[in-house]
Parts: structure tokens; C-alpha cells; sequence
């Protein structure tokens, strides 16, 4: 597994390096290159740990959006690109393959938004860390597409997820949103998820640790590894 992640983050690193060079020149590539050395070689972020009970907090999926809701199947791997990113089409095949669930939103036939959710996290598959219970899933990788942002699209979206993993018996959803994210922040509190402590993520030389604070999962709260 940790061959495959390498060989994925490379071929992720390489694509982008190559579209950069055709679309913006050399000297943007090269500045984006050695941007990624340097945040692999120092770097530090922070997010707020969010979560929502499930049970009798989010009953039926949005009946009052323009859009439509599915799952995200192999088949869609190709929109999922258009969307986003070859790179990143290679990072949803592997989500897919490891049993995360993905939903597709659609506006008028459009794909317009997605987002995964899973009952477990493995560091070297959703790129980040946190330690779920039984019946907890992480909401990771929430995306609108810039033509459609700031129209409640992600709001429907992440209430039909939910309602989703409530159905699926599902108790409490964790989600991850980065301190500066200010339109993360709003949505996720109006929705009802509270703050549960701060998250951060620091990395030295390839070396990486994840810590809470304060730290509500006791032993699992910190991890330090090579990445």
C-alpha cells in the first residue's frame, strides 16, 4: 500500500506539473514544484474537528433544491475528472476501490458538486487522520464547482449525505474544515455540527505528526509518522 501511495502522489505531482507547464509556462510550473517540496519539507495547518449526531438531527434528504443526488460509481470516474483533476481522478478510483462512498449533485443534468464520506480512515487513503468509533463516519472532500458556489448547492448536498449515513444506521458524522475557511465554518454550523477541539497537522522533513487539542480520543489522538 504505502508503494501505491507514492506511485499515486507521483503521477499526481507529475500531471500537475505538466498542465501548469501548458497552461501558465515554465516558471509558474517550476514555482509550483518547488511550492509542493516545501510544504513537504515544513509545514503546519489547523482545522476545527466538527461533529453532528445523526439520530433525530437530520431526518429525510433536501426536498427543496434544483438538484439531484447519486452515488458516485466507477462510470463516473470520467465526470469526477472533468470536474477536477486527472490526479484526482486516480485518487476517487482508489476511494471507490477501498469502499468510500461518494455522492454526485446535478443541476439540470450538470454534475455541479460531490463529496465522500467513510466509516474509516486510513491515513494513506483520505490523506488526513482521524480516529473513528463504531457508528462515526468522516465527511471529507466536499467540492463545488466555481460556477455554481454560493448557491446552497454544498449545503444540499452535505444534508443529503447525511441523511444517507442516518439511513445506514450511522450515529454521528465528523468533519474536518480549516480554521480560515470561513464559508466552511458558516455551513457546517448551520447545519448543526458543534466543535468538538482543533486539529493540526505539522510536518518536518517528511516527517509528520497529527495531534488534537484538546484531545477527546485519548491515546488515538496523535500520530507521527513518515509520509
Amino acid at each position: 500500500m504505502r508503494v501505491r501511495h507514492l506511485g499515486a502522489r507521483a503521477r499526481e505531482i507529475r500531471w500537475r506539473f505538466t498542465h501548469t507547464r501548458r497552461t501558465r509556462g515554465l516558471g509558474a510550473a517550476l514555482g509550483r514544484l518547488l511550492a509542493v517540496a516545501r510544504r513537504w519539507a515544513f509545514f503546519r495547518g489547523d482545522c476545527f474537528l466538527y461533529a453532528l449526531p445523526l439520530a433525530g438531527r437530520v431526518a429525510t434528504p433536501p426536498t427543496d433544491s434544483p438538484l439531484t443526488f447519486r452515488e458516485v460509481t466507477p462510470a463516473d470516474l470520467p465526470l469526477l475528472e472533468k470536474m477536477r483533476s486527472p490526479a484526482d481522478a486516480l485518487w476517487y478510483g482508489l476511494l471507490l476501490k477501498r469502499g468510500r462512498t461518494g455522492v454526485l449533485a446535478f443541476h439540470a443534468d450538470r454534475p455541479v458538486a460531490h463529496g465522500w464520506f467513510t466509516a474509516e480512515v486510513d491515513l494513506e487513503i483520505e490523506r488526513t487522520y482521524v480516529p473513528l468509533a463504531p457508528g462515526e463516519i468522516f465527511l471529507f472532500d466536499l467540492f463545488t464547482s466555481p460556477p455554481y458556489r454560493r448557491r446552497g448547492f454544498q449545503r444540499a448536498l452535505v444534508r443529503w449525505m447525511l441523511a444517507l449515513a442516518g439511513e445506514r444506521g450511522f450515529r454521528r458524522a465528523l468533519s474536518l474544515v480549516a480554521v480560515d475557511n470561513e464559508p466552511s465554518v458558516r455551513l457546517h454550523e448551520s447545519l448543526g455540527f458543534e466543535v468538538v477541539c482543533r486539529f493540526t497537522k505539522a510536518r518536518v522533513l517528511g516527517l509528520t505528526r497529527f495531534y488534537f487539542h484538546p484531545n477527546p480520543f485519548g491515546p488515538r489522538g496523535s500520530l507521527i509518522r513518515w509520509m
